[in-house]
């Protein structure tokens, strides 16, 4: 795949975020940190997925946007978003979504009006392949 895909948190309509450290962990074992801003997920045969970070302007080391360039067909990829979509507020999308996904049902509030009305009310997903399976619906 050759597009991006979006990792964003919000709460109450404003920028919020995750730890670089929840973002090691979420990635576990198949991480290179190659720039402050630019990390790599090598998941080996199934090649590799461009990280891009970006940080909360309020200077903290908060990471309130990941876009990832090039995603893998790799199950590893759909883990750790699930697994950073466990953040409150935080939402999965992409250009041409239906819709974005979260795991927390009240996402759809935390997220600015701008991108709801861009968006929609965020669907609630209750496994990692129903990431997957919205790329192949769109």
């Amino acid at each position: 795949m050759s597009f991006q895909l979006y990792v964003q948190s919000f709460t109450h309509g404003e920028p919020s975020g995750f730890t670089r450290d929840e973002l090691r962990q979420a990635f576990s074992g198949v991480l290179v940190e190659l720039e402050e801003d630019y990390w790599q997920a090598d998941f080996g045969a199934n090649g590799s997925s461009n990280l891009f970070l970006s940080f909360m302007e309020d200077g903290s080391d908060r990471i309130h946007n990941l876009s990832i360039d090039h995603p893998s067909i790799d199950d590893r990829l759909w883990q750790a978003i699930w697994i950073l979509l466990a953040v409150p507020g935080t939402v999965f999308h992409f250009p041409g979504a239906v819709s974005a996904l979260a795991r927390d049902p009240d996402a759809g509030t935390s997220l600015p009006p701008e991108m709801r009305n861009v968006l929609g009310q965020p669907i609630t997903i209750s496994h990692f392949k129903a990431i997957s399976q919205s790329l192949d619906a769109a």
